[in-house]
């Protein structure tokens, strides 16, 4: 009996903690902002693309779903599924005339949560079918200009349903709806440009919306899982920085934290469904958090004090601070914040009372150093022809660099002679440094190991010459017992795996031959022996 009353009460314990950690509680009321919420149609025709295009026989999204547009006017596979096309959308319309039946697109799960249609938005993330980085692939969004602006440092919540489709009744799916999958909703101070137009050849046609225009800000992101043929109804929770007067739903930018899967030949992207958007305001202003004092800037005294800006409104309520999520020993409004008293990490404020649980966002608390004006310790290198030299300068982790060659990393390779100069800025200070580099002949050497060992542990696994100095034609062979020889490459950067016609060498004794073409175009040999030990 006292073991199971400690187990209770101890769940009872973790139960709470939990529940403080992950409290999320704020009383909302309906936000009448969006106009056609379940995304309806007027006429229910039975056109489908959506999508504004330069082809004339392509319907403006605007002319069929009122009040909803592609946010970019171009092309994108956002098409509308209703009762006239029995929800069902063919990619290729001659795909439909070659295979009658067989659906492009998943089939939309049933029953769909609000109206009479949903829309459909893709999200290419297969490799076979683009060089792009992930962050550039294709992705679909709808947008609308609100009734009202949202207003600034109000929160909001925006609610959703996102459907996961199935296959088509004989196993085709040329697009699948794979789970998880990470939803955005984003913002637009000026509704009057959107449509924005067609983006400049130069530009990223096809990634997320926020690298495609600047004008458009994230507000917030929501992870959502789901099973093949249901509808997961999902919340944003948000606040905007500034007054917004249009919004955009449709697949996240950053997609570091969803998995990413292989799909098979015949599957080419993610494809989803929404439907029945809700938009609600909180009866009470989020914690937000501002830097009041101090500076990012390291130093023996450094310090930072965050101030909750809703403290007055919560006069009264219990305030609680965390540091990366564990609670600290800190309940007013405002805190100050030591490289020894807490140190660097992130930060929040949370507020509960009767009605309200809620956590403000994460403000990341960190020191940048003082950044030393100098690329490497000499300003002047020299290095050989041939040879890539690294430049480099540390100004922390949160320092912006610009070379004068255009790159924006903190380091360049350079191979060619000249002068090289980067401006290093960070919370602390601002540096130019310059390096004069000076690329020359040098005789080559050559470095072969005398041994080596190919059991795929990652260590000496491969033969090769290493050199330094200028050479103009490069050649290694090497050679068995019998004189034959059994590897040769004029790349310098490939060695021997140990195999000879994808047969395994057995262990012993190998003569190896460098023959190489030094600056002046003199042709040298050198020659040595290997042990291969297994």
């Amino acid at each position: 009996m006292k073991t199971w009353l400690l187990f209770f009460f101890l769940s009872l314990a973790i139960g709470n903690t939990v529940a403080q950690v992950n409290c999320n509680k704020m009383p909302f009321y309906p936000a009448n902002h969006i106009r056609n919420p379940s995304l309806e149609q007027v006429n229910y025709s039975c056109e489908t693309w959506l999508y504004t295009d330069t082809n004339a026989s392509t319907i403006p999204m605007i002319s069929i779903i009122p009040y909803w547009q592609n946010p970019v006017n171009n092309y994108h596979n956002l098409s509308y599924f209703g009762e006239c096309n029995n929800f069902h959308v063919y990619i290729d319309p001659q795909y439909q005339i070659q295979n009658p039946g067989v659906v492009h697109l998943p089939l939309v799960p049933q029953p769909i949560p609000d109206g009479k249609g949903v829309i459909g938005i893709e999200h290419l993330r297969a490799k076979a079918w683009t060089p792009w980085s992930d962050s550039l692939r294709s992705k679909d969004y709808i947008s609308t200009n609100l009734l009202r602006p949202l207003k600034k440092d109000s929160l909001y919540r925006f609610s959703f349903y996102l459907g996961f489709g199935t296959r088509d009744t004989v196993g085709n799916a040329f697009f699948i709806s794979g789970s998880p999958m990470k939803i955005a909703i984003f913002g637009l101070t000026d509704s009057t440009h959107v449509p924005f137009p067609n983006p400049s050849p130069t530009s990223q046609p096809l990634g997320c919306l926020t690298q495609r225009f600047k004008e458009w800000v994230c507000l917030g992101t929501v992870i959502v899982s789901g099973n093949t043929g249901s509808w997961v109804q999902s919340n944003i929770d948000f606040t905007v920085p500034t007054d917004m007067q249009s919004i955009a739903i449709g697949p996240a930018c950053d997609l570091s934290d969803i998995p990413y899967t292989d799909r098979a030949n015949n599957e080419r992207s993610d494809y989803y469904f929404l439907d029945h958007f809700q938009l609600y305001q909180a009866s009470a202003p989020k914690p937000i958090l501002e830097l009041t004092g101090g500076s990012f800037c390291d130093g023996p005294n450094a310090s930072v004090t965050l101030h909750m800006k809703s403290e007055n409104y919560y006069t009264g309520s219990q305030l609680q601070w965390y540091k990366n999520n564990v609670p600290i020993n800190e309940t007013s409004g405002t805190i100050t914040i030591t490289k020894n008293q807490y140190g660097e990490g992130w930060y929040q404020c949370g507020v509960q009372n009767d009605t309200v649980c809620i956590r403000s966002d994460s403000f990341h608390v960190y020191w940048d150093p003082m950044i030393v004006a100098g690329i490497g310790n000499n300003p002047d290198t020299t290095a050989c022809i041939g040879e890539s030299l690294l430049l480099a300068i540390d100004g922390g982790a949160n320092a912006t660099y610009l070379w004068n060659n255009g790159s924006y990393s903190s380091s360049i390779s350079v191979t060619q002679s000249g002068s090289y100069s980067v401006k290093a800025s960070n919370a602390c200070n601002t540096v130019t440094a310059t390096k004069n580099v000076q690329f020359k002949e040098c005789p080559p050497t050559f470095f072969v190991p005398s041994a080596f060992t190919p059991n795929n542990d990652g260590l000496n696994d491969v033969f090769r010459a290493r050199h330094t100095g200028t050479i103009k034609s490069f050649q290694l062979s090497v050679f068995n017992r019998w004189g034959r020889c059994i590897f040769s490459t004029r790349d310098i950067f490939k060695g021997w795996d140990a195999t000879y016609n994808q047969v395994i060498q057995p262990a012993g004794i190998y003569v190896w031959m460098v023959q190489y073409t030094d600056a002046k175009g003199i042709v040298q040999i050198e020659k040595g022996t290997v042990a291969l030990i297994r």
